[in-house]
């Protein structure tokens, strides 16, 4: 997939980079979360789906339950929401987002997730924990995230956007 799209080489490293330490549980030491960016038929869901896989359809590089796709935009929600949405990693090496939607209102949550900092986090009908989630991260979009209120670099410094750029 990587070859037909026409990605340069240095995308290739990048995204295979990505994938290695994902596998390894390393990926917090990239300190980046990966964001394809480009508009729709580009082949951003065909990659995800190739790595977790389509239940009852085929398996993907990642074995089965070992995935999640918490959206990093709800991380930072007040109250139950974010807290449950983070709960969703637990467990997971690799944590996919197929369509992130919304604005990244307040990023703190978002910083500290993508380099294994202890956030909190809460199941369901369960006391508060901290956690640090070791899992790689890659969100698909359409267009630039929209960051209401962080003015630093420190959202846009864990961010690697990979641009899919062929339309099939």
């Amino acid at each position: 997939f990587l070859h037909e799209d026409g990605a340069a080489d240095q995308i290739k490293q990048v995204i295979l980079e990505h994938i290695g330490l994902t596998a390894l549980s390393l990926a917090p030491r990239f300190q980046k979360a990966l964001f394809l960016l480009g508009e729709g038929n580009n082949g951003k869901s065909v990659y995800v789906n190739a790595l977790c896989g389509i239940e009852g359809h085929f398996e993907g590089v990642f074995p089965r339950g070992s995935t999640s796709s918490s959206c990093p935009t709800t991380w930072d929600s007040g109250g139950v929401v974010g807290l449950q949405s983070r709960e969703m990693m637990v467990g997971a090496i690799l944590n996919a987002v197929p369509e992130v939607s919304g604005r990244f209102r307040d990023t703190p949550a978002f910083k500290s997730i993508i380099v294994a900092d202890k956030v909190f986090s809460r199941e369901a009908h369960s006391k508060l924990s901290q956690r640090r989630f070791s899992c790689g991260h890659l969100f698909c979009l359409n267009n630039l995230p929209e960051v209401s209120s962080d003015s630093s670099e420190g959202f846009f410094r864990r961010c690697l956007f990979i641009p899919f750029r062929r339309d099939f």
